[in-house]
């Protein structure tokens, strides 16, 4: 029993730490599944802020690129215009500083030497020079020949003033105009991109500041995630070794207890049955005794075993007549029949019996009677318990066959009442049976 209970215990424990292995890897599973889907979910999480990166560098070079085609149209007019303008406001200052001084020292020699021949001729030709240079002067051909000799004459000179003038004024001016713009847009450029990239540094910072601050509460939350399922995986281990143990321990609990309890029943049993068999034996033997002593103390024997049931009534109602009450009862306790001793107990009244002095049922009759009727208490009760008390009380421990026999006939009737008591504690008759079971246990101690 011991060895299958050990058995049975090492196949438990082994299942449990089976339940329990597979628990621990289903835990490290589902532990590995969340920090894949972690690391699954940062990854796309990556993914996504560097797509986002991507694309505002794009559009920032984007941005960049039309802001420099922007940049070189603006400059492009602003350029046009501003040499425009200022070409043409130098062009005129010079025009008007070069162009009359020149034409008037050009002019200067054909003045003179028209005025000494016209001063010469004048002086012959007064009237008719007059006349002539008026008409000369106010002929076409001749304004016509002199615009053209002046043309001729001021042609090289004014190119070549205005060369001289546009080399040295107008091209350093230019040149100075176009390095001072230049440096003005270079400047502006330099200072448009350091400031842009200002710009898109603070955002890309702050930007980043915020992913930072929305990325640490949930890398916070998925750290806390996997404390959680960490201490919920060692609580639940707990638990479950707890479990498991406080199991066995119910399970060898009952075990033990069915186990005890088993081991009881069946001690009680064999006890039973050794204690029934040896009051069997112990009955029989002292039930062989009396008999023996009842058919030794009878005058002649009865013979009852080849009478039937109404021949033996008939007969112990004959003897009760004849008022012989020993004999009467004697042979209805011979007969091993308790109905016939029921029927002489109802024949005949027990203080008819007990109330004579001295007693007329002898030593062995009054022991088998009390044998007899504490086999079966629970029909005519009344009837068996005032006869049994009765012949209690009438027992003589001073005689031998008594004394030999009455702690085994009254321990025999001891269960008895015990059982009856038991089964219907609330009879009318209980009272009588406690009494009776006092004076039987107070005989069988003393």
């Amino acid at each position: 029993m011991n060895a299958e209970l050990q058995e049975e215990l090492l196949i438990l424990l082994r299942s449990q730490q089976r339940e329990i292995a597979d628990l621990r890897g289903h835990m490290d599973s589902m532990q590995s599944s969340v920090m894949a889907h972690v690391e699954h979910v940062m990854a796309r999480h990556q993914e996504q802020e560097q797509r986002r990166l991507d694309r505002m560098l794009a559009e920032s070079q984007s941005r960049q690129e039309q802001l420099n085609q922007h940049l070189s149209q603006q400059l492009g007019h602003a350029l046009s215009n501003s040499l425009t303008n200022r070409m043409d406001r130098v062009l005129r200052e010079e025009m008007k500083k070069t162009v009359p001084p020149t034409i008037s020292k050009s002019l200067e020699p054909v003045t003179s030497q028209l005025s000494n021949t016209v001063a010469a001729k004048l002086s012959a030709v007064e009237a008719t020079l007059k006349e002539n240079v008026t008409k000369v002067v106010k002929s076409k051909n001749t304004t016509d020949a002199i615009g053209r000799a002046a043309t001729e004459a001021l042609q090289g000179t004014i190119q070549t003033a205005y060369k001289e003038a546009f080399q040295t004024l107008v091209l350093p001016v230019f040149d100075r105009g176009c390095q001072s713009m230049f440096q003005q847009i270079n400047d502006s450029f330099k200072q448009g991109t350091q400031d842009y990239i200002q710009q898109l540094e603070s955002h890309l910072k702050s930007r980043k500041q915020r992913e930072q601050e929305v990325r640490d509460p949930v890398i916070g939350q998925l750290q806390q995630m996997i404390d959680n399922v960490q201490s919920t995986n060692d609580q639940l281990a707990n638990n479950v070794t707890a479990s498991v143990r406080t199991e066995v321990q119910h399970q060898l609990q009952m075990m033990v207890a069915n186990l005890q309890e088993s081991l009881l029943t069946q001690v009680q049993r064999i006890v039973k049955g050794e204690v029934s068999q040896a009051m069997k034996e112990q009955q029989a033997v002292v039930t062989s005794s009396i008999m023996q002593a009842m058919r030794s103390a009878a005058g002649t024997p009865v013979p009852t075993a080849h009478l039937d049931y109404q021949t033996q009534q008939a007969n112990i109602l004959q003897l009760l007549q004849q008022g012989q009450l020993n004999q009467a009862f004697q042979q209805a306790l011979s007969a091993t029949d308790l109905n016939l001793v029921l029927y002489v107990c109802e024949t005949i009244d027990s203080q008819q019996v007990f109330g004579q002095h001295p007693c007329p049922l002898s030593q062995p009759v009054l022991l088998s009677l009390i044998q007899q009727l504490s086999s079966n208490l629970t029909t005519r009760s009344e009837l068996k318990i005032s006869y049994l008390e009765d012949a209690v009380m009438n027992l003589d421990r001073g005689d031998p066959l008594t004394r030999d026999h009455m702690s085994a006939v009254l321990a025999q009737v001891l269960p008895k009442l015990f059982t009856f008591l038991q089964q219907d504690p609330h009879s009318p008759h209980s009272k009588r049976a406690r009494r009776l079971l006092m004076m039987l246990q107070g005989l069988v101690n003393h």
